[in-house]
């Protein structure tokens, strides 16, 4: 496996997500380019993260997981639960060490493990950079379809381990 850093410009927001790559070559490459075909095939199975910037310190992220991937597996559920239990499991705030991490509430809802999540990054200074690390933490995710809001932006990708880079294009035009 190969080791890489995926980095992503969101306006005035910063984020870097540190991965493991599955595959690489020619078919990984043919894989994510053509993502956009497959996407919506796929896209009810696969993780999701909701993360809403503030321009006061504040950020809120939320992430789900389809319960259907643990019918019979219950010890890979209670791994997820103890791995979401954590806010650096899904996301961390480089460059600030200012951040009071809120509990997070982690529950069943709507056919999905969901988390909830704030950080408080005191009042000066917006965020400027989010990491996005739940591939790194979980590896049985294989992808995950992010959004990001910021006052000044709104962005829309998935991060897949066959991918190098993110994948803007999830849709067909």
């Amino acid at each position: 496996m190969t080791r890489f850093l995926q980095t992503y410009s969101v306006g005035g927001l910063l984020i870097a997500s540190l991965a493991l790559a599955a595959c690489g070559g020619k078919e990984g490459d043919d894989y994510c380019f053509n993502h956009y075909l497959t996407h919506s095939d796929h896209q009810a199975s696969i993780a999701t993260l909701y993360v809403d910037v503030s321009d006061h310190g504040t950020m809120t992220a939320s992430f789900a997981y389809p319960t259907e991937r643990f019918v019979s597996e219950s010890d890979r559920r209670s791994e997820l639960i103890e791995a979401l239990s954590d806010p650096q499991h899904v996301y961390s705030i480089p460059d600030r060490d200012d951040c009071n991490h809120l509990n997070p509430v982690v529950s069943d809802r709507d056919g999905n493990l969901v988390a909830e999540y704030e950080s408080q990054c005191g009042q000066v200074a917006e965020i400027k950079r989010v990491s996005v690390t739940i591939l790194e933490s979980v590896a049985e995710i294989e992808e995950v379809e992010v959004t990001i809001n910021t006052p000044a932006t709104s962005k829309h990708f998935a991060i897949s381990r066959q991918c190098s880079a993110p994948i803007f294009r999830l849709r067909r035009h």
